[in-house]
């Protein structure tokens, strides 16, 4: 989900990816996990890597895109996982 956007601000910064873990505080191997999106972050994770980056969960989540532009299909399917559901209520302070 996140894999390409992180990798893609980690290279840009010129960061290697345990410079990256370093900075958000969790193991090295995580990064390469996400980075090849065999793992998605949990939420505390997410906000780790957003304040050791630092970069908004948005602009990992949906990089290059305003959030109304995600296709229907893709933001149907969206609201239907609970686990994105709850991601973006704790995003935005919802309960």
């Amino acid at each position: 989900m996140i894999g390409q956007s992180l990798k893609e601000i980690r290279r840009t910064r010129k960061l290697s990816q345990r410079d990256v873990a370093r900075a958000c505080d969790i193991p090295d191997s995580l990064i390469s996990h996400f980075e090849s999106d065999r793992r998605s972050p949990s939420l505390k994770t997410l906000k780790k890597l957003c304040r050791g980056l630092p970069v908004s969960a948005d602009s990992l989540i949906f990089p290059n895109r305003e959030f109304d532009s995600v296709p229907e299909d893709i933001a149907a399917r969206l609201r239907k996982d609970p686990k994105f559901v709850t991601l973006v209520r704790a995003l935005m302070g919802a309960s």
